[in-house]
């Protein structure tokens, strides 16, 4: 794993596939369909290629590509799949599972929740959660401000038991 830049969406997700990290078609059209240029600041939009963490404000990063290929692919979230989203910062992996488990019956579903305010509030209004998600068919996709802990037993009822991203079948 290497902290490189790329020029491109599309040279970031050639190398992501050329190192082994994503395999499965599935992930791969998700990541070639979400551009997480979209989901950095604009101070930082000349590094939304990079292969590292990138600051998105109130303390927080959006994740490293590599790792976000890397934890959806152990996931392995599949269409139809349930999937809580807890931290969902930027917004970025929640649209990319949003892209994921879509289906044509919709029942595919994507539940972020985000605990700092000002980033539940900036991943809503820029735009790029709708643009993304409801648009590609994941209409039924949210995204929650969560203010008090503990969240868990908030979603046991959905299957939730301790883990971040998670898929219920």
């Amino acid at each position: 794993m290497t902290y490189e830049l790329y020029m491109s969406h599309q040279d970031l997700v050639t190398r992501l596939i050329q190192s082994n990290v994503l395999k499965t078609s599935a992930i791969i059209d998700a990541f070639k369909k979400i551009d997480r240029k979209d989901f950095v600041l604009e101070a930082f939009a000349d590094e939304a290629y990079g292969n590292y963490p990138i600051s998105i404000g109130g303390g927080q990063t959006i994740s490293q590509p590599w790792t976000v290929a890397f934890m959806l692919e152990l996931l392995n979230p599949l269409a139809g799949d349930r999937v809580l989203d807890i931290g969902s910062g930027s917004g970025w992996t929640t649209a990319l599972l949003a892209h994921i488990v879509k289906d044509s019956k919709k029942q595919g579903k994507v539940f972020g929740i985000e605990i700092v305010p000002e980033l539940c509030i900036r991943s809503y209004r820029s735009g790029a959660i709708r643009q993304n998600t409801l648009q590609r068919g994941a209409s039924d996709h949210r995204i929650a401000a969560i203010m008090e802990r503990p969240v868990a037993h908030r979603w046991q009822d959905g299957g939730a038991h301790g883990q971040q991203h998670f898929c219920i079948r």
